[in-house]
Order: C-alpha cells, then structure tokens, then sequence
C-alpha cells in the first residue's frame, strides 16, 4: 500500500482484520471439521509440525496413532496403586475443606441460583495431582509432542447435581456440547478419582470423525446445536468417560464436541484435568 494515506491503510487493514474473524469459525468448520476456529488451528499444527520435525526420531507410539485418528482415547495409564491412593486421599481432604477449595462460578450458575455447583482445587492446593504423571503417560505425551510440552494446566474439581429444569436453561459447568477455542496443540488427560458410571454425570466426548459428520448435518454451536440432542447422544463415535477411580482419558477438546455431564440426585463427580501444549 505504498503511497497511500495512513488514514486509507489503517482502514483497509482494519477491514481486513474484521473480515478476517468473520470467517475464523466458518473456515476452521469447513477445512478441519471442528469449531476451533481456522487460527487456532493453523497455529496448533504448525507448532506441532516444527517440534515433531526438530525430534529424533523415535518408534511410532500405537497410542498416538490411535489418538491422532479420534481424538478421544482411553489410557493405561498404569497408575501405581499406592500412588492413586495417596492423590486420592489428598484430594478427598482438600475438597471438602472450604478454606482450600474455590467455588466455580460461571455467569449462568450465578443467574440460575445454583453458584456451588462445581468446586475446584489447583495443584498448588494439591501438589499430589503431579503424582498421575507417571511414567507411561509422560512417555505417551513426548511421542505425540515430539519430546518436550508444557503442562499448562493441572487441577481437580468435583460437580455436583443441579435440577433438570436448570440444567435445560443454563450451561453451568460446561454441560453444553462445544470444542475449545484454543490452539489444536493442547490436549487434556483426564483421570477420574472416583468411580463413575452414566449416573455421575461423566464426561461426554464425540471422536473427530463423529464430530466432522455432525458439522456437516447441521450442527451450529453450543447456544443453538441446530437439531435434536438425541442425534448426538445415539452417535455412534461418543464415548463416555466411565470406570472406576484411576481411569485415564486423552481428549483432544480442540477438535471433539464434548460436554460434562450431569450427576443424578446425590451423586457427584470428581475428576482431575491437566492441559498440555507447546507454548
């Protein structure tokens, strides 16, 4: 734009900008199949794409193969049964600890009256929740990165029931089907500290192809899914999180639909969640 005003080239580069998130979603939809934005998902490929090709080389890890095709993938994780006691019992004492624990509050717990519905501990609460990085699931993660991440995020939480008629108006803790906006490096592990079944309200997630075939009947975003949650719930690409205590999970919440589910009546679900990255 040589030559021209800085009043014209700010505009025009304004415009562009505009155009530019006007079609961030639209684009990432049509060319990746997910609702990560196309941004988050050119920048998340090309920083795994410059750690994987700096490597050296190493086997080819059948888990990461696994996950790279659905994005949803339960884990041995191999826990040592003395150590998922330890972790589990340094939670138990912090989550009911009112000092230690933050009460989750979202917009939508606070206007639907129900702000105590999830409480949450950090790391620094609970150190112990590094202890679930054992060794297979450190070696897991180097062969996805391709040596070296970040763990960006390490905590625990516990969701408690709210009543069905607030859980079909508000989206308390996540409860509606999404993909995280968020660059598509950074995948989670999840590891449940208590025993789960469909009562307890376990995480719900939809595999990448699942998801991409939902993008292309219709689904819209998680105010407006643009059709029946039932087609979502009889998809046959959803996988629950379920099991019992120490049942690790990788998701890729980037590029799966996924939502938490809802505990029955005096239920409750506790659960930890790292996230990991490359920057």
């Amino acid at each position: 734009m040589l030559g021209l005003p800085r009043r014209i080239v700010a505009r025009v580069q304004s415009r562009a900008a505009q155009v530019a998130r006007k079609l961030d979603e639209p684009l990432g939809r049509l060319l990746y199949g997910n609702l990560s934005l196309l941004s988050n998902n050119r920048r998340g490929r090309r920083l795994l794409s410059r750690a994987r090709a700096d490597a050296v080389p190493a086997p080819e890890h059948e888990a990461v193969r696994s996950f790279e095709h659905d994005g949803a993938l339960p884990f041995d994780g191999r826990h040592d049964a003395a150590v998922l006691a330890k972790v589990i019992e340094a939670y138990r004492r912090a989550i009911v600890d009112p000092s230690r624990y933050e009460v989750v509050e979202s917009a939508d717990a606070k206007k639907a009256g129900v702000p105590g519905a999830c409480h949450a501990l950090s790391r620094e609460q609970v150190p112990e929740l590094e202890l679930l990085l054992s060794d297979a699931v450190r070696g897991f993660l180097r062969a996805f990165y391709g040596g070296d991440f970040a763990v960006r995020y390490a905590g625990a939480r516990r969701t408690f029931h709210v009543p069905e008629t607030v859980a079909s108006s508000y989206d308390i803790y996540s409860k509606n089907w999404h993909c995280d906006a968020e660059p598509c490096d950074r995948i989670k592990l999840f590891v449940l500290l208590n025993d789960a079944t469909i009562a307890h309200g376990p995480l719900h997630i939809v595999t990448r192809r699942g998801t991409r075939r939902l993008l292309r009947r219709g689904f819209k975003n998680r105010l407006d899914y643009g059709m029946e949650e039932r087609e979502i719930l009889e998809s046959p690409d959803l996988v629950r999180m379920v099991g019992p205590a120490g049942t690790t999970f990788f998701a890729s919440v980037t590029q799966c639909l996924h939502r938490a589910g809802v505990p029955a009546e005096a239920m409750h679900r506790d659960i930890v969640e790292f996230q990991f990255g490359l920057d």
